[in-house]
């Protein structure tokens, strides 16, 4: 599932950039650490990769201001840039899943006028938001529209939280063009078919699960976690609960489930969550040649840090 009109739609209008570009450098952070990739755009590889530890509890928690956990972050995100050759040009961030909130909307008809759509996007969205609603910086991209229901994938994120994201990523001198939740970068690895594909992604912030089939986006549901012991007895109940949302609920039989557990988890207790559910389970793939150009010694770190970067090069809706 690529992506074109929301990592673009997720700045103030005054400073949007007019497309969705693929940035020269991006970074991810998770609740324990921050990884970061050089990506070469006319080739669509990633040329270097790196990734710096971060202290337990360094994620933002409840409302703003956050500045002492930022600075720990803003710190490793310049010895990152450093490391992969210095800032400037597009960049890229990719946040925790629990700070955005994502749904899939239907709708009858959409007004032509954009301020008016975001109005009523906006509304459709206040009861999953924990704040109040004129607090958020909302992004959508309409998926369907044609015949039928108007279809509608919308994220939202308090705007004040990315506002303290974007201040940190300021230091590095280069032009924030993107901004996504982790997994939304994944969704481009899932093969591109019209029967239900299930993305499981546990990572140091929790677990989000996603359902897509071709260009819809039918389930996303993201549950954080305390600690990362209660990872897998929370996978094992999430996908008994999606797997039977999927047949009573959506009326669709998922044909695959991937896996991507990212740098925290253990190869014990994933094998545990594929015993228990009974659910044949796939790890998500990097496609070949995106880490060719990789030295040897980073080579070990594209399966735990390198895959969301890998998503953002696979998305189609991009421009290099």
């Amino acid at each position: 599932m690529d992506w074109k009109d929301i990592p673009r739609r997720f700045f103030d209008r005054r400073s949007a950039p007019r497309r969705t570009t693929l940035p020269a450098l991006a970074f991810e952070v998770d609740a324990g650490f921050v990884a970061g990739a050089r990506l070469d755009r006319p080739s669509r590889r990633i040329k270097h990769i790196g990734m710096r530890q971060l202290p337990g509890n360094t994620l933002p928690a409840g409302p703003p201001p956050h500045q002492d956990r930022l600075d720990g972050i803003r710190d490793a995100l310049a010895e990152l840039a450093s490391e992969l050759g210095g800032a400037g040009g597009p960049l890229g961030l990719l946040l925790p899943d629990g700070m955005v909130r994502v749904a899939s909307l239907s709708f009858e008809t959409l007004p032509n006028n954009a301020r008016e759509s975001d109005a009523l996007i906006r509304w459709r969205l206040k009861d999953l938001l924990p704040y109040p609603p004129n607090e958020a910086r909302i992004s959508y991209e309409i998926l369907r529209n044609g015949a039928g229901p108007i279809e509608v994938v919308a994220m939202a994120a308090r705007s004040s939280v990315l506002a303290e994201y974007e201040s940190v990523m300021e230091r590095l001198n280069g032009q924030l063009t993107l901004l996504l939740p982790t997994t939304a970068a994944l969704l481009p690895l899932l093969p591109s078919t019209t029967s239900a594909e299930l993305l499981l992604h546990l990572s140091g912030a929790g677990l989000t699960t996603v359902m897509v089939a071709g260009d819809r986006l039918l389930l996303w549901r993201h549950e954080p976690v305390d600690a990362v012991d209660e990872l897998p007895q929370a996978a094992t109940d999430e996908m008994a609960r999606v797997l039977a949302s999927a047949q009573d609920r959506l009326k669709v039989e998922v044909h695959r489930v991937w896996l991507y557990a990212g740098p925290l988890s253990e190869e014990a207790w994933i094998e545990r969550l594929r015993e228990t559910t009974g659910v044949e389970m796939n790890d998500l793939p990097c496609p070949p040649g995106y880490a060719a150009a990789l030295p040897p010694d980073e080579q070990d770190l594209v399966t735990p840090y390198g895959m969301p970067f890998a998503g953002l090069i696979a998305n189609r809706g991009s421009n290099p």
